[in-house]
């Protein structure tokens, strides 16, 4: 989303992925991580534990040998990566409303 403002400017950019959007997608990944945590729990384990099940540990040097940790990079890229979308755009925002009150 970042790219997109950079090269085609911040109101094709709200058009496209409405801030709603953004914090839906924050707010999603900080869910998502909390569940997945809750999982080692009710498996037996601790919170975030990585526990055999749904999300095996697989065997060792292959791709999907992680277990849960590819769920919780997901997780953990939406929150990041929503909320570093957010916070540019309105820092854009801000920027574009002084810039309009500056006399000419």
């Amino acid at each position: 989303a970042i790219l997109i403002c950079v090269v085609y400017g911040t109101n094709f950019e709200a058009a496209r992925i409405s801030p709603k959007t953004k914090e839906t997608f924050e707010a999603g990944g900080a869910v998502l991580f909390v569940f997945i945590g809750l999982l080692g729990i009710a498996w037996g384990g601790g919170f975030l534990a990585n526990l055999s099940g749904p999300f095996s540990a697989g065997t060792p040097g292959s791709l999907f040998s992680g277990g849960n940790m590819l769920l919780l990079n997901l997780a953990v890229g939406m929150k990041v990566g929503a909320g570093l979308s957010s916070i540019f755009y309105t820092m854009i925002k801000i920027l574009e409303l002084e810039d309009d009150s500056w006399p000419s």
